[in-house]
């Protein structure tokens, strides 16, 4: 048996496109998945209890762990927008979670994320901006959002994403007086809750050979010839799509993904609501 461990943990690393047909030749994935099944889901809220964090979350999505924390701090709304508040997010990718990744510069895939978090939270109108704002033209809360990967088994931007949208749905806007000098303190009274213009979910899939694979593992990402996360609502509202890269996909097949998405929220919405 250990012989033939060997044997394809050889094949996995010299051959892994053999080494992957040959479980897609058998109807099934390395990991003893079908090719629409996604990992198991936990989302575990409050996780971090210091007084400065307004709301964590902890996803994990078969091995892959985030975890996000997100703090408020007064600032200066730009004069091209008084009105509005500022949504700021960092993606921390470090050797801890995988050897992947190293100290130093961010690698792209954290600087890519980033830049989705912001453009779902500002382009799509996650949240109104302008409930952030304190006093219009001078002051305006500044959402801080920092996701860290503790375990990367793959599929960063799932687990990603919904650690984000998870800490949205928690926050509270505290209420403030401002000081005749201009400083803001926090006054008495239990905020205003953070609204949420709908709770979109995110699937990452792919294709291999025409195969179409959900939420793919390390390996499978690294194989795929295309992939997509489309982040929807189980009422079937596309709130944004992302392509990675890789040859395009076809109308039939682009259909196909976004069934699988819109089913794939049903069914996470109706299990946080149980």
């Amino acid at each position: 048996k250990n012989l033939v461990r060997m044997e394809v943990e050889a094949l996995q690393k010299l051959d892994p496109h053999t080494y992957y047909q040959k479980f897609i030749e058998a109807g099934v994935r390395p990991d003893g998945r079908s090719f629409n099944r996604v990992r198991n889901i936990s989302i575990m809220n409050g996780v971090l209890n210091a007084e400065h964090i307004a709301a964590s979350s902890l996803v994990t999505l078969g091995h892959t762990k985030v975890i996000t924390a997100v703090t408020l701090q007064v600032g200066n709304p730009s004069n091209s927008t008084p009105n509005l508040g500022e949504v700021q997010a960092q993606v921390i990718l470090s050797p801890l979670c995988s050897s992947l990744f190293s100290i130093g510069r961010p690698p792209e895939e954290a600087i890519i994320l980033e830049e989705l978090i912001r453009s779902l939270i500002c382009d799509s109108k996650l949240i109104s901006l302008e409930d952030l704002c304190i006093e219009p033209g001078r002051l305006a809360w500044k959402l801080c959002i920092d996701a860290q990967c503790l375990s990367y088994a793959g599929n960063l931007t799932d687990a990603t994403v919904l650690s984000v949208i998870s800490c949205l749905a928690k926050i509270k806007i505290p209420p403030t007086v401002t000081s005749t000098d201009g400083k803001v303190m926090i006054s008495e009274g239990k905020g205003k809750v953070l609204a949420l213009r709908t709770f979109p979910v995110p699937l990452t899939l792919g294709y291999y050979n025409n195969v179409l694979v959900a939420d793919p593992s390390l390996l499978e990402q690294e194989l795929l010839s295309t992939s997509i996360t489309i982040i929807q609502t189980s009422k079937g509202e596309i709130v944004q799509v992302h392509k990675h890269g890789g040859m395009g996909l076809t109308g039939p097949q682009l259909v196909q993904c976004v069934s699988l998405s819109k089913n794939h929220a049903l069914s996470i919405v109706s299990s946080l609501k149980q």
